[in-house]
């Protein structure tokens, strides 16, 4: 019994991970785009701090969605080095090769997690400032 609810939420840390990071890409890919749309709005024109920060938040996007591809293929590989050792172990492979396929999905297991967190922080940290620079420019209308 203990065996089964361990395996039903590993199902379901992997999948909340994922979707996670799909995400979260996604969004950054969005903010981003929104960002460099702003920048053919003619009346767009940030000046002293807003103007860095706004270069800090394209900047910080843009990490992200390399953050979040990179997220996104680490953690394919981790799944196939996992496939590999299990596949190994069925076999009744020798220990070296499933040790070293245990090894690979350790080593871009906590790759992927690395990437995870860098994403969350880069798109954080971009939308906040997007955020703060758009109403720093166009806020007067609002009143």
């Amino acid at each position: 019994m203990s065996r089964e609810r361990f395996v039903r939420w590993q199902s379901q840390s992997i999948s909340q991970l994922s979707f996670s990071i799909n995400l979260l890409l996604g969004l950054a890919v969005a903010a981003l785009g929104f960002g460099v749309a702003l920048l053919r709005d003619n009346t767009f024109a940030p000046g002293g701090i807003d103007k860095w920060l706004f270069i800090y938040s394209v900047i910080a996007l843009a990490c992200g969605v390399l953050f979040g591809v990179g997220a996104t293929v680490t953690r394919l590989i981790d799944f196939r080095a996992t496939a590999g050792k299990i596949r190994e172990e069925e076999k009744g492979g020798q220990s070296g090769v499933v040790s070293r396929f245990e090894k690979q999905a350790r080593v871009y297991g906590s790759a992927t997690w690395r990437l995870f967190w860098f994403l969350t922080f880069s798109f954080a940290s971009g939308v906040i400032c997007l955020a703060y620079t758009v109403f720093a420019v166009y806020g007067g209308r609002l009143v």
